[in-house]
């Protein structure tokens, strides 16, 4: 029968704080934001937990796949994702997020290993959640409208091949933490506003073809 509502009160209550260490502990950058109303992280914390709610479960979800769905949720909401071209549709919907566009590959334990938005009116700055995606071999953001710094929470990535930003409106000084990406292959900056200064730091990338 349907959940008495003082009951679920208490269960959604629990599940708030389980959830929010779990998030907490593996994406320690959202710990200043994910309760401050209005903020991305705040709205993609309280969606997932809006959801569960609805459907009078605790949540259930892995500590992967709630980690994964608020990193990529608060992608959605930091870089207005509304506004996106082809590819919002099925942002937010209720299946797994591997099925989402853009994502376009999870490995076994649904963590995205592929995430590819190009060309999709993406606008705003990279938020530094994005580098606790932390299975990540693909990410490309190229030829949109993104502003402000390269994060330097990229150098986190450490399982990148290719990094693909070019044709965007980014500034200030190449992070010398994409250093860091000893695997990338292919490295794509140009045509952004970015400082001239390449970090000696990208010497190590000796694997580089472009």
């Amino acid at each position: 029968g349907r959940i008495p509502s003082e009951v679920a009160d208490v269960m959604m209550r629990n599940d708030k704080i389980n959830a929010s260490e779990t998030i907490l502990s593996n994406v320690p950058v959202s710990r200043s934001t994910i309760f401050e109303y209005g903020t991305s992280q705040f709205r993609a914390f309280n969606d997932i937990l809006y959801r569960y709610r609805m459907q009078q479960d605790q949540i259930s979800l892995k500590s992967t796949d709630l980690v994964y769905q608020y990193i990529l949720e608060t992608i959605y909401f930091w870089m207005n994702g509304n506004k996106w071209w082809d590819r919002n549709d099925y942002w937010l919907a209720s299946d797994n997020y591997c099925n989402w566009d853009g994502i376009e590959e999870c490995n076994a334990d649904d963590e995205a290993t592929k995430l590819d938005l190009y060309h999709n009116y993406v606008d705003g700055t990279l938020p530094k959640e994005l580098g606790y995606l932390s299975k990540l071999t693909n990410l490309s953001f190229g030829s949109n409208s993104l502003s402000g710094s390269i994060v330097s929470e990229i150098g986190q990535l450490t399982d990148l091949e290719s990094l693909s930003l070019y044709l965007n409106e980014l500034t200030g000084s190449i992070p010398s933490e994409i250093g860091l990406l000893t695997g990338l292959t292919d490295l794509f900056l140009r045509n952004n506003n970015l400082s001239s200064t390449i970090p000696n730091e990208l010497g190590q990338l000796t694997n580089l073809k472009q």
